[in-house]
């Protein structure tokens, strides 16, 4: 048998109460002698009693031993006072004068406190759940800071943008001041009426029954129909989700029975009151996430916020039942109507459960909970895709431990006022990692985040230069023309002599794209086009080709030269609007934009095309760059841009589809994410890229950028690029939001040729 000997001759009475003994650890890092006695004279002063749980050779392990605060009465594991005849002072008891063994087992250096064996289940929620209780969770944490967290990203966020502009004329700022100070209220109401108008900051727990209940709930839901006003259609204007609420009322028929957190069932009520809430949202897009979610509650608030929002509110009380302890959730999100998501949330009071798996008490049981993540866009949020399962999560004390789910959450249920654990994680990225955390009256939040991977290239290959007679002749792009930074935007660079003069027809297409098979009702009804210099000088424009001076003749004739579609005669003159001009060699730039006097009506929602065509590529001079910015949308508001090749041999383009770069000009409502894809004559997708920083020309394509003088990208940013040996044709790269990102924004598409 081994026992334990104490090198710095003190085993003190509270070292013996742990009964929690680790190599390593207090004053009782050098302890493990193998056969050896504890000699009496080495007993600490301070240390007058032997617990009864050590004389009858059982160990006990800390949090497991209860203290009465009556005179510091002792007792034992199983609450029984310790005999008076156990503490004598100065080890005078008979048998404890004896030669003296303290028969506690030691297994070689490992810790003696027994580890948590039991696993505790939340479910196996989806990520979009997982991502809806993490905001739920900050905005009970912190909603003024939350709200402020995310109004801040309309700059960046297109989402956040277009929600913002339904918000008008409130601004941010006051939005923000609304909540601090419906918040201060609701804080001060909980303080005055706890009864009815408690609010809880703690975060909340995921709970198979409940979990259930939000799935059957979700099943059952019709939600009002999101009505949007003409030409404000989302995602370029995002509406406050609708909300519809219920609250269930108890009784008999009421009584729900389900999974538990541990392998059996659970069952919940009556108590003939009313004791859940459910809340259920109408997410009417793709791109309305959980976020928009708690976004609209946190803006949707009453003057007063009398009773307290769902997000807040701890539930109702009845007679002989102890407010504040709901604790567990469920959330289920599912497909809706019209391919919508009904998000339910619900709730209850761990205090009316009839039946349950929780291990401290209805009242008494609360969690340690949080998600283990991998940050890989870097936004300081948990977003769907991001978790990671399978991490055991381990307390230092305590009888439970919990799993990851596949959405990356866990939750770990521990006595209320508990005090501090030691909490391990082990597998995966995460083994080894460690993180404290005290336990109070309520659940508390541990997350286990690592930022986003290293990217690491894959096999780089190398792209031919051009050979022949190859060049660019013309671009054309369709997207979104709208007013502000929301105009449609085509760049061109032309090489040349000193001298030389290329015949250019420039067009801003709106109407007639419907002779070309757009829908009428997508089309802008009337364009202006501007046509500037290098200096920001504006040199032409038009509105309405056919009132030029030839009444269009010019343009009808080069754009049959060009092969280009014929513009609509429309009546007074109105609707597409063209240019055909000389320029010398330099940079230019085009705006197509909504025609001045047109209605408010026509200054968003359109599509228009603009266009540009070299009429005379055999002058010595050529395009060497051309570009567009817009608004991407999607379907048929996404970027399509067209460009043609001509001659013999091949052309080495580099085509790159911008958006988080462009913050670098101080533009704002970027394309978050973009996708490019590049489509042959048969609209063969050709080439597609994600990310610039992870393809495999990447290297190429940052010295060939450098060289052709285009800004520079960021390295590791999510904007996108393809290096392409293009023959003669025609060509189209369309620029969309990668899939799970934000599907709007501004963003820039650009075709280099190489050197």
């Amino acid at each position: 048998m081994q026992h334990l000997y104490h090198e710095s001759a003190r085993i003190t009475r509270e070292s013996l109460e742990q009964g929690c003994l680790h190599q390593g650890g207090g004053n009782l890092g050098r302890s493990i002698v193998r056969g050896s006695d504890i000699p009496a004279q080495e007993i600490a002063e301070d240390a007058p009693f032997i617990p009864s749980w050590i004389v009858a050779g059982q160990k006990r392990c800390s949090g497991a031993h209860a203290k009465d605060n009556n005179k510091g009465a002792r007792r034992t594991s199983e609450g029984r006072p310790i005999p008076a005849s156990l503490l004598l002072s100065k080890w005078e008891h008979p048998i404890l004068m004896l030669k003296i063994r303290i028969p506690l087992l030691v297994l070689g250096p490992a810790v003696l406190c027994a580890q948590p064996s039991q696993q505790w289940t939340q479910g196996d929620p989806t990520p979009q759940e997982q991502q809806a209780i993490e905001w739920l969770n900050s905005a009970r944490k912190d909603p003024v800071g939350t709200l402020t967290g995310i109004v801040n990203l309309a700059d960046s966020d297109p989402v956040i943008a277009g929600f913002m502009l339904a918000q008008q004329p409130t601004t941010a700022s006051q939005l923000e001041a609304e909540i601090q100070t419906d918040y201060h209220t609701a804080q001060a109401n909980s303080a005055l009426f706890p009864g009815s108008e408690a609010i809880s900051n703690a975060p909340l727990v995921f709970y198979p029954l409940f979990q259930a209940q939000a799935t059957a709930w979700s099943a059952q839901a019709v939600p009002p129909p999101t009505n949007f006003p003409p030409l404000r259609q989302p995602p370029t204007y995002i509406y406050p989700t609708p909300f519809f609420t219920d609250t269930l009322l108890s009784g008999p028929a009421n009584v729900f029975t389900g999974p538990n957190a541990t392998g059996g069932s659970a069952t919940f009520g009556s108590y003939g009151a009313n004791y859940t809430e459910i809340s259920q949202a109408n997410l009417y897009g793709s791109y309305i996430t959980p976020r928009e979610w708690m976004l609209s509650q946190l803006t949707d608030s009453l003057a007063s916020w009398s009773p307290p929002p769902d997000f807040l509110s701890q539930g109702d009380s009845l007679p002989n039942f102890v407010l504040g302890h709901t604790r567990m959730v469920g959330i289920h999100v599912s497909p809706g109507q019209s391919g919508n998501q009904i998000l339910t949330l619900f709730k209850g009071n761990n205090e009316f459960f009839t039946v349950s798996d929780l291990p401290f008490g209805n009242a008494n049981t609360v969690f340690i909970t949080g998600v283990a993540y991998r940050d890989n866009n870097s936004n300081g949020a948990y977003d769907p895709g991001e978790g990671i399962a399978g991490i055991k999560v381990t307390p230092d004390h305590g009888d439970w431990f919990a799993v990851t789910s596949t959405s990356g959450g866990y939750a770990i249920p521990v006595p209320a006022n508990s005090g501090t654990y030691t909490l391990s994680a082990s597998g995966g990225a995460l083994d080894g990692a460690t993180t404290t955390i005290a336990v109070g009256a309520d659940n508390v939040k541990a997350d286990w985040v690592l930022p986003a991977a290293a990217t690491v290239l894959p096999p780089q290959t190398t792209v031919p230069e051009s050979d022949g007679t190859t060049q660019l002749v013309g671009l054309s792009t369709r997207g979104l023309v709208q007013i502000g930074e929301n105009v449609l935007i085509g760049g061109f660079v032309i090489e040349g002599p000193t001298g030389a003069q290329k015949n250019v027809l420039i067009r801003g297409v709106g109407p007639s794209l419907q002779t070309a098979g757009f829908p009428a009702s997508e089309c802008i009804p009337a364009t202006q086009i501007q046509l500037f210099d290098n200096t920001g000088s504006v040199i032409a424009s038009n509105e309405g080709w056919t009132t030029a001076p030839d009444g269009g003749a010019a343009e009808v004739a080069v754009a049959a030269q060009v092969g280009d579609f014929p513009l609509t005669n429309w009546a007074g003159g109105g609707g597409d609007s063209a240019l055909v001009t000389t320029l010398a060699p330099g940079a230019y730039t085009v705006i197509v934009s909504p025609a001045p006097g047109a209605p408010p009506a026509y200054q968003t929602g359109y599509v228009g095309l603009v266009e540009i065509y070299d009429a005379s590529p055999n002058d010595g001079s050529q395009f060497v760059n051309i570009s567009t910015r817009g608004l991407v949308g999607t379907g048929d508001s996404q970027m399509i841009v067209g460009c043609t090749v001509s001659g013999t041999g091949h052309k080495r383009l580099l085509i790159r589809g911008v958006g988080p770069a462009l913050g670098q000009f101080g533009l704002t409502g970027l394309l978050a994410n973009p996708f490019l894809t590049l489509y042959n004559a048969q609209s063969q997708p050709i080439e597609s890229d994600d990310d610039w920083s992870n393809s495999p020309q990447t290297n190429q394509i940052r010295t060939l950028a450098a060289a052709s003088g285009a800004f520079d990208l960021a390295e590791g940013s999510v904007d996108s690029s393809l290096l392409v040996l293009a023959a003669p044709g025609n060509y189209t790269a369309v620029v969309g939001a990668k899939s799970g990102s934000a599907l709007t924004g501004l963003a820039l598409v650009e075709l280099y040729e190489t050197p």
